[in-house]
């Protein structure tokens, strides 16, 4: 078997980087030796997924070394969000123009807050703790407030097709206004939630979150007070989102009938995130998926995009999940007395 090239990323601890660069240590694969080869400690790196934007742990500790994650200030993600940003510019047009206003107005507090956050990392004197903050606060609660509605119009934009062919396909928007008699559904077809507005600002909103409790377990020696509320309203959203996933919009098949039923070919659609699909259905145990039965020799029609969509919320809810660790780990600690956060300091607010 050919052999295979991994790359690994940690953050050395600058007594241990000193003594490197003073040829006192040599850092050899993973291992770090003094000069005489004596083997001084092992450098663990944490296993993140590699689509991750953050962390489960701040600190990774071994043999009395503190090493701290490459991901607490995630500048991957600010450059995917600016990316995206561009794209939604493209179809403002097609949303009133209230609607189109609060996106631009908020889409500009994202930026604001980055902008700021990243001139107070270079230590600009442009920008100071207090201005930052306040920018922070503001977006984030501009965009909690209002990312409800982004996740409504997301389903919103749901495809729906009547069981009876005489009726056309709509917008469950416009389906929903419909008064008196309401044709059933046969089928649906979503959207993907990662090309949606509620995506992305639920990824900003994580963003904003996470470097306003940095900068509060910086300057304060604290977790930000309601670090975990923010966090776990965003994530009741996301799990109500991932039931109708589950379970569809319009009484229509469950997604585990619409990928496992087999077609006159005999084929099925496997779902590659089964056993944590399984973790968020509220109304199914693995057993019950074990012992159910689905039709066979049937018509399919298979959502691509459903499927993409659910993995996408369970990976957000994941991320939601490890920022929460984070917290979890330091909330017993005294940290004024602890010495990784003059590490985190330097770590968090220098722009390197």
């Amino acid at each position: 078997m050919d052999s295979t090239e991994k790359k690994l990323k940690v953050i050395i601890p600058q007594d241990v980087q000193q003594k490197i660069d003073n040829d006192e240590y040599i850092l050899r694969g993973s291992q770090v030796r003094d000069n005489l080869g004596k083997i001084v400690c092992n450098l663990e790196t944490l296993d993140v997924e590699g689509d991750d934007y953050f962390s489960p742990s701040l600190f990774l500790i071994q043999n009395n070394h503190t090493f701290i994650s490459q991901s607490v200030i995630s500048k991957k993600l600010i450059s995917d969000l600016e990316s995206t940003k561009s794209k939604f510019a493209a179809i403002e047009n097609k949303l009133d123009e209230v609607i189109e206003f609060q996106t631009n107005s908020l889409m500009s507090k994202v930026l604001i807050f980055n902008e700021l956050f990243a001139t107070f990392q270079e230590k600009s004197s442009l920008s100071d703790q207090r201005s930052v903050f306040s920018s922070g606060v503001n977006a984030a609660s501009e965009i909690a407030a209002n990312l409800e509605l982004y996740l409504k119009r997301y389903l919103d934009g749901t495809t729906v097709f009547h069981q009876n062919s005489h009726y056309n396909s709509q917008l469950y928007s416009d389906y929903k206004k419909i008064d008196g008699y309401k044709p059933s559904i046969k089928r649906t077809k979503f959207s993907k939630f990662s090309d949606s507005k509620a995506f992305y600002f639920t990824y900003a909103f994580m963003n904003i979150i996470n470097n306003l409790n940095v900068l509060s377990l910086c300057v304060d020696k604290k977790v930000h007070p309601r670090y975990q509320d923010n966090l776990l309203e965003v994530r009741t959203k996301l799990v109500s989102l991932i039931e109708i996933l589950i379970n569809g919009l319009c009484n229509e098949n469950d997604i585990y009938q619409m990928c496992y039923s087999t077609n006159y070919s005999n084929s099925y659609y496997p779902l590659e995130k089964l056993m944590e699909i399984v973790e968020f259905d509220s109304k199914r145990s693995i057993n019950d998926l074990i012992l159910a039965h689905y039709p066979t020799e049937v018509s399919v029609s298979y959502d691509e995009s459903r499927v993409d969509s659910l993995n996408t919320c369970i990976s957000l809810v994941k991320e939601i999940d490890n920022l929460l660790s984070r917290s979890n780990q330091l909330s017993d600690l005294k940290l004024e007395e602890i010495p990784e956060i003059t590490e985190l300091v330097w770590l968090a607010l220098n722009d390197e």
